[in-house]
């Protein structure tokens, strides 16, 4: 009886240290796919701040392009 219950102990600390190891390398792998994750937000903010940079030179553009626009109309009209 003694021997039966020390067997069952045995099978159960075996069948516990199976799943503790399954359980260790899910959260490896989870770790993985979290730094990945990582990497690739880190990636679209940086894709995100040079589509700004982007915008805003192509308003600067704009900008100076009218004011140059209205700057050659006044020229123009002062000049009749």
């Amino acid at each position: 009886m003694l021997e039966e219950r020390l067997n069952n102990a045995r099978e159960e600390i075996s069948r516990v240290d199976g799943e503790r190891t399954r359980t260790s390398e899910l959260v490896t792998a989870l770790d993985k796919k979290l730094i990945l994750i990582d990497e690739r937000i880190i990636e679209i903010r940086k894709l995100i701040d040079e589509r700004d940079r982007r915008r805003w030179t192509v308003i600067q553009a704009l900008i100076t392009t009218l004011l140059g626009l209205i700057a050659g109309l006044l020229l123009w009209y002062l000049k009749k």
